[in-house]
């Protein structure tokens, strides 16, 4: 079962079935976890968006936070599509300044720019966390980039 706490879930005991029941009615703002989960991402959303993005052009991104970071991903996703010729560039911004993971170096930053050129990318368990964030970009409709990210907690929290 889980036990909220600030901002984080700490996983005490049950079963598998029962773990994946708690994440069903953490990410829905259900019992124990009302006023958490998805319905209060916008209340709660705090990244921050650099102020100038990866082609040099200013931050034009307003609303709420939350409201800020959907529209700008939504945007990058657009360019990804119809310019292929700046996908290293948006890549490399993504991680680095976006995600703010600075101490990646060059040849990993490569590595993920080359593997999210795949149909079916490899996605190690090491920097899956910034690789997630290029493939969410890359194809915001398809749900098994988001598998990745839970598979990542599953095999770290609950083991």
């Amino acid at each position: 079962m889980f036990k909220s706490g600030f901002r984080k879930l700490v996983i005490l005991e049950g079963t598998y079935s029962e773990m994946i029941d708690d994440l069903k009615t953490y990410f829905k703002g259900e019992q124990q976890f009302v006023d958490l989960g998805i319905g209060s991402l916008e209340k709660y959303y705090t990244w921050k968006i650099p102020s100038a993005l990866f082609d040099g052009s200013s931050n034009v991104y307003s609303g709420s936070n939350f409201e800020a970071n959907v529209a700008l991903k939504k945007d990058l996703s657009k360019r990804w599509q119809e310019e292929p010729h700046i996908r290293e560039e948006i890549t490399k911004w993504i991680i680095s300044e976006w995600g703010g993971i600075r101490g990646n170096r060059k040849s990993t930053l490569n590595n993920y720019y080359r593997q999210s050129l795949q149909k079916s990318p490899a996605t190690p368990l090491k920097g899956i966390a910034s690789f997630s964030k290029v493939l969410a970009v890359k194809d915001p409709e398809d749900p098994a980039f988001l598998y990745c990210r839970v598979f990542f907690v599953d095999c770290g929290l609950f083991r």
